[in-house]
């Protein structure tokens, strides 16, 4: 993003043949036999627009650069006023304001278009944030409202209150998108009358139901904001428009041109990243009176933006009749691209074109999941075959629409979920992608073979010598019944345990971690605990029978990492903490003395580690480190889920990557740890690794967690996958 000012005057882009708004200075100086020089002021004359077009309503081009007016060049006078800090940025084309919470521009005394009266309302938008409004007018009751926004899957809608119509395109992607709403009353006028269009493209919309349009004419006009103040937009808005009229798809294509002396639709696309094999020229079509074209491009986008035909650099590339240019050496490899087309009109003079930019990736993508969507024929596990087909413990997708995840998402709008059972025959779970053409990895110098995972916390890992990794969802460890992921033993008769609390993953300030000794594996058994929660100190709690309530005694300020431990004697359980495992510290009652709890139990009972997430949505994780048992206790340490909630962590298992080329033949490699990594963690492989397999040939891709080759009976969970690319380990150097 290109800055130009925030709140303050400053000079337009060169390039732009925009008209502004006059700023007149002034000052008056005082004379008392000294001169006594006065402050300077300022008024802002807004220009004298004619009416061009009847049927243009209203139109910000937003090109001031400079002031809190935007100029309405419809004729109509329905100048905006810019409320909130903004910064006037380099737009799509000229400049264009930032919105961002409190920002917005509005039209006071224009009610937009009322009633049941056609429309089309668009504007050029840049952002990556959903479910914010684009414009707005009307009032927020059944049928009077009138809104155009980004759905909170990032598609355009369009809603009135009490009913919405929206589209597929994800909007919200960081690039800059041309929008449109239009609307005509068929006879019964409701908001699925109204055209949805991207960048000139008519959507396939969906809607909530047919709802009736009786725009009210309360309210005003406005960009970047509802009149309700509750969904501001993140992000640019440029050239926003308002027609009592509907607009069709070649009336938009003019539209989106802006200027029609500067060229227009522009190839690869404003803001775009791009495979490097799918470019091989710059491409436009031309302004309407150009006979010629001055091309600049260049690795700097002010640099772009100042050079001349003077230049000596290498920026300008030439005057040229045609609309094509391809460069000698061609685009580079992880880099963004600047380019400039200036025409030169048949009467000698130039129309100089504003920037633009694309990026070459720095990788071959080999999948995104971005493509699959709900409709049979495109679902995702259509295309990644799993174990419904090929008989693993894989299932590709969610069982209901949306099939494809699209909250848990590293990139773009969709992953893809993959959940495994290893617990029975086969005792693996693969999931396949056949390539409709073989695939050459050997291109454009990559070595590496990348892709992105995420899974969830481990629920249970012996590190060896009292170490161990536990992960656990779960509600908490309280009320009438638990919910929390128990390690234990058996003890019988009196017996201690004491563990070093290493960390815990942040679901809750009342997540915990620690010991406990429970009379069984029933979730409302009696218990004790002594655990380290995550920010609320560290707490003694238990409960005294079956079902019971819990209580507990807590001491305040205390964070990992921290020794807790918990004793048994007869019926009587006390409870300690230590710095250093050393010197230990009673919990006390308020009195100052020693608490102590009785709880019956039976002679024999479970004591171990437990774990919980105080949130029924996540899973933590908890490092322990230093576990010890004194007393009768007996038998290899073992873990189970206690209680009803969903248990939200995976079965250590290793993930694996197999490639097979068109001869059949078959690299596998694997990662031990992935299945468990808690954020998206990018695994690289090296294409080395795949000896054997013929990279120029590749036919079909498989992900899969266990190992093939030595099944043996495992566990089960859900890990997610996206952006799997081919790249280079070491990037090419500035």
């Amino acid at each position: 993003m290109l800055s130009l000012s925030k709140r303050r005057e400053s000079q337009l882009p060169n390039y732009a043949k925009l008209p502004s708004i006059a700023q007149s200075p002034w000052r008056v100086d005082e004379f008392d036999g000294t001169w006594l020089k006065g402050p300077v002021w300022s008024f802002t004359v807004v220009p004298e627009v004619p009416v061009r077009d009847p049927s243009l309503m209203l139109r910000w081009t937003l090109d001031e650069g400079k002031g809190l007016t935007a100029v309405d060049w419809s004729g109509h006078g329905r100048h905006g006023t810019v409320y909130g800090d903004t910064e006037w940025v380099v737009g799509y084309q000229g400049t264009a304001l930032t919105f961002a919470d409190n920002v917005y521009v509005e039209a006071t005394g224009y009610p937009g278009v009322t009633g049941v009266n056609p429309r089309t309302l668009c504007a050029w938008v840049q952002s990556s944030t959903p479910n914010r409004t684009i414009m707005s007018w009307g009032q927020n009751v059944a049928g009077q409202k009138w809104r155009m926004l980004s759905d909170a899957t990032g598609g355009l809608r369009i809603e009135i209150n009490g009913g919405h119509l929206f589209g597929a395109t994800n909007i919200a992607d960081g690039q800059w998108h041309h929008v449109a709403v239009t609307f005509k009353d068929d006879g019964t006028p409701d908001v699925v009358d109204a055209l949805l269009y991207v960048d000139g493209a008519l959507e396939t919309a969906a809607g909530s139901q047919a709802a009736a349009v009786n725009t009210s004419a309360t309210g005003v006009v406005r960009i970047g904001e509802d009149p309700w103040h509750n969904a501001p937009w993140v992000g640019l808005i440029d050239d926003a428009r308002i027609y009592d009229k509907v607009l069709t798809r070649d009336d938009l294509q003019q539209v989106m041109r802006g200027d029609p002396l500067l060229a227009w639709s522009f190839e690869p696309a404003n803001g775009r990243t791009f495979d490097i094999r799918n470019v091989a020229a710059l491409s436009w079509k031309a302004g309407d009176q150009a006979t010629q074209h001055d091309v600049y491009l260049g690795f700097e986008a002010d640099a772009v933006l100042n050079a001349d035909a003077c230049d000596t650099t290498g920026l300008y590339r030439g005057r040229q009749a045609g609309t094509t240019y391809v460069p000698a050496d061609g685009f580079a490899w992880g880099k963004t691209h600047y380019w400039r087309i200036d025409e030169i009109n048949a009467d000698g003079t130039i129309s100089k074109g504003g920037v633009r930019s694309f990026t070459i990736a720095d990788f071959l993508p080999v999948e995104d999941f971005e493509s699959y969507t709900d409709d049979e024929g495109n679902r995702i596990y259509e295309f990644w075959i799993d174990g419904w087909t090929n008989g693993t413990g894989a299932t590709v997708g969610h069982l209901t629409a949306p099939f494809a995840e699209r909250t848990i998402v590293r990139g773009g709008r969709q992953s893809m979920p993959l959940d495994y059972n290893n617990t029975k025959s086969p005792f693996y779970s693969e999931a396949e992608y056949t390539f409709a053409t073989q695939q050459n990895w050997t291109t454009h110098g990559v070595d590496t073979l990348s892709l992105w995972a995420r899974g969830n916390p481990a629920n249970y890992i012996d590190r060896g010598n009292g170490a161990f990794t536990v992960g656990a969802s779960g509600h908490d460890i309280w009320d009438n019944a638990d919910d929390f992921r128990f390690v234990y033993k058996r003890l019988n008769g009196n017996g201690s345990i004491l563990v070093k609390v290493e960390s815990l993953v942040n679901t809750h300030a009342w997540a915990k971690a620690g010991v406990m000794i429970r009379e069984s594996l029933d979730a409302a058994s009696p218990m004790a605990y002594m655990i380290q929660s995550f920010s609320s100190g560290v707490s003694f709690g238990w409960r005294l029978s079956q079902g019971a309530t819990c209580g507990s005694a807590t001491q305040a300020g205390i964070t990992a990492p921290r020794w807790v431990k918990l004793t048994r004697t007869g019926n009587a359980f006390t409870a300690q903490h230590s710095a250093d495992g050393v010197t230990w510290t009673d919990i006390r009652n308020t009195d100052g003395t020693v608490t102590s709890t009785t709880i019956n139990m039976a002679g024999t009972v479970y004591i171990g580690l437990c774990v919980t997430s105080h949130n029924a949505a996540a899973a933590t994780m908890a490092e322990f480190s230093g576990a010890a048992t004194s007393g009768g206790v007996t038998g290899a340490w073992q873990q189970v889920w206690i209680g009803d909630d969903p248990d939200r962590t995976n079965s250590p298992e290793s993930l694996y990557v197999a490639v097979q080329d068109s001869a059949g033949k078959m690299a596998v490699v694997s990662h031990p740890a992935l299945v468990y990594a808690a954020a998206w963690t990018r695994w690289t492989i090296p294409l080395s690794d795949l000896a054997g397999v013929n990279l120029a040939r590749v036919k079909t891709l498989y992900i899969g967690v266990g190992d093939p080759a030595k099944p043996a009976p495992g566990g089960s969970g859900v890990l997610y996958l996206d952006d799997i690319t081919l790249t280079r380990a070491t990037p090419d150097t500035p």
